[in-house]
């Protein structure tokens, strides 16, 4: 008995190394994914020898607690493989009830190593204790497998939103199992399950990229919000795919994902030529974005790089919607859809931008902000009881965010945020902490019928696209509720930082899209309007040349206003003509052999331009400072 014994461990060892050695197969190529079913039969053999040989009475104690504890995984392996055969092959139903029963054998295991480490020698704990960890491990990845077949059927279904809803879910998970897979022992862990995340990376960008083309459709004249994110997101995917194929370099699938939406995003922008000037002022900070473009058309990149700043100069609002699942329903769009009407019929059409983003979650929120920089934040939804705004959890109910970190957010971001409307009930209590960093606060005293708060809001963004003040926008806007005969007219409450005068406050017909409150503010603007100039020569290439002529044309900019503007803080009025000074000598140092340099992508050789770059940054950062300073 015992040499059969011998034999049967030894079959079932052979089984379990040549099934892993398929799996491994499967993930060089999809190709492949008749091995998985292979591996299937052969980890299935395995675990009906480990049942066999537990059902011999006289086995040594230590192999019958190694195959009770493996026996289970045996089978989940099987499972796991041949729910991966059949995901490949699209069959998802077969699929979904592979993952249910590993998800049992699993349990099972966990089970087994749990009950087992109560009763354990301390050498024994060592080793149950990381075959545990494994399991958990692996019970987080059959999560992540979950919703990869949920959004796999969403998928093939046309249904985008919801596999990018999938996706979204599970990624912070799968990011978590990442950093878990390195303390595991087992490098190969780490590897796949960074492709893995990788890869879900790109399958998130890439589902929200079919749906703006299914939604839109990608043949007509693509709205400027929808193009800037066909081309956002399918960079992401891009991006995603080629740290997958760094990860997993024998998986071609990841090499052949990253050079089809490198592929996407070049035909586009051959097709979409004229848009380039309003896809580089969204997009102007991807390095990825600019390198394509340069080679498609290097001349035309560096003429929009130069006159790019005629396209950053709009009044930028972003509209943050939430309407929690377990709230009551709101008519969010239609808002919307009238400040959008409201704002197409002024004459400044042209000069005001503006942006949305639907179901925010608290995790979408500070993306939400850096990612479209605006000068006006809008948020329409619920309020909680105490005043605080409610946005949305993973799960897609409520998720109260507290008064204290919603102002320390906007402390942060104050150098851009001019305006912050809290279209929500009860919301004034909101307004104290942030007003104190930013210059006008727009809250609501009490409950506002929805109807009453969309009056509001669509009057208040009429007056300020026809170039009135925030005062006169803010008085419209309650004034229009009056009108339609809402008692809510009295709800509305607008705070103005300390020294802002709000009825002096123009958010549009200014040069720069920013806000227009005496002096200090127009020196602010023109701080920083040149140090955003200077900062594009990171994006492309740098010259000497250009960027002599820009401090030259900056120093006499400066000059100009600090002499003019009699009004001026004789503080801030000195800082500013000592900068003046510096960047024209500095415009007019000699400067050996100035070339083109890309400063993003490799190193500038000459030491002389090297210093030249950082001498200009120095004194762009100062000028930055004196911004800074009059915000606060």
């Amino acid at each position: 008995m015992s040499i059969n014994i011998t034999l049967k461990v030894k079959l079932m060892n052979e089984f379990i190394s040549e099934a892993s050695d398929l799996k491994d197969t499967t993930r060089v190529s999809l190709q492949n994914n008749n091995a998985n079913l292979e591996a299937s039969r052969l980890y299935e053999q395995a675990a009906n020898i480990a049942r066999e040989l537990l059902s011999v009475p006289d086995i040594a104690d230590d192999l019958r607690s190694h195959l009770e504890v493996f026996a289970p995984y045996y089978t989940y392996e099987s499972k796991v493989t041949l729910r991966a055969w059949h995901y490949e092959r699209h069959e998802i139903n077969e699929a979904k009830k592979c993952q249910e029963s590993a998800a049992v054998m699993l349990a099972e295991q966990i089970s087994q190593i749990e009950s087992k480490l109560t009763t354990a020698t301390e050498e024994e704990k060592s080793k149950l204790t990381a075959s545990l960890n494994k399991a958990l491990f692996f019970r987080g990845l059959d999560m992540i497998a979950t919703s990869a077949i949920r959004a796999r059927l969403a998928w093939d279904q046309d249904d985008f939103i919801s596999a990018l809803d999938e996706y979204r879910t599970v990624l912070p998970l799968l990011a978590q199992l990442v950093g878990d897979s390195q303390n595991l022992g087992v490098p190969g862990y780490y590897r796949v399950t960074l492709g893995n995340y990788l890869g879900m990376v790109a399958n998130s960008s890439g589902a929200l990229a079919k749906h703006i083309e299914k939604t839109h459709g990608i043949s007509g004249v693509l709205p400027h919000d929808i193009a800037c994110d066909l081309v956002r997101h399918t960079l992401d995917a891009y991006r995603a795919g080629v740290a997958a194929c760094d990860a997993n370099p024998e998986c071609d699938q990841y090499r052949g994902l990253a050079q089809l939406c490198r592929s996407n995003v070049e035909t586009f922008l051959k097709d979409n030529k004229s848009r380039w000037p309003e896809i580089y002022a969204d997009l102007y900070d991807d390095p990825d974005l600019l390198k394509i473009m340069g080679r498609i058309d290097l001349t035309t990149l560096k003429a929009i790089e130069r006159g790019s700043m005629s396209h950053n100069n709009k009044l930028r609002i972003l509209f943050l919607a939430a309407n929690p699942l377990d709230s009551a329903p709101l008519r969010l769009d239609a808002e919307l859809r009238n400040i959008r009407e409201k704002l197409d019929l002024s004459n400044a059409r042209e000069e005001i931008e503006l942006r949305q983003e639907w179901a925010v979650r608290v995790t979408d929120l500070q993306r939400a902000l850096l990612k479209n920089d605006p000068a006006i934040v809008h948020f329409s939804g619920h309020g909680s009881n105490t005043g605080d705004i409610v946005l949305e959890d993973a799960n897609g109910d409520s998720h109260i965010v507290p008064a204290d970190a919603l102002a320390s957010l906007f402390k942060t971001l104050r150098d851009k945020v001019q305006c912050v409307i809290l279209n929500s009930c009860d919301s004034e209590s909101q307004a104290d902490g942030i007003v104190e960093h930013i210059n006008i606060v727009i809250t609501m005293s009490d409950e506002v019928d929805d109807d009453a708060a969309n009056a509001f809001a669509s009057a208040f963004y009429q007056t300020l696209a026809w170039g009135k003040s925030i005062k006169q926008a803010f008085e419209l806007g309650c004034n229009q509720m009056a009108l339609e005969g809402f008692a809510d007219a009295d709800v509305p409450v607008l705070k103005a930082r300390t020294g802002v005068d709000p009825s002096r406050m123009y958010l549009v017909g200014t040069s720069s899209g920013g806000a227009t409150d005496g002096t200090e503010s127009k020196a602010m603007e023109l701080c920083k309007l040149s140090c955003n100039r200077w900062s594009r020569f990171d994006l492309v290439v740098f010259t000497v040349t250009e960027a002599k002529t820009l401090l030259a044309s900056t120093s006499k900019q400066l000059f100009e206003f600090s002499e003019t503007e009699m009004k001026l803080d004789s503080g801030i009025s000195n800082r500013i003509r000592g900068i003046a000074s510096d960047m024209k000598t500095l415009s007019e140092k000699r400067v050996k052999s100035p070339t083109y340099r890309d400063i993003k992508g490799g190193t500038v050789g000459d030491e002389e331009e090297k210093q030249f770059k950082v001498d200009g940054d120095a004194v762009f950062a100062r000028l930055n400072e004196v911004a800074r300073s009059v915000l606060s």
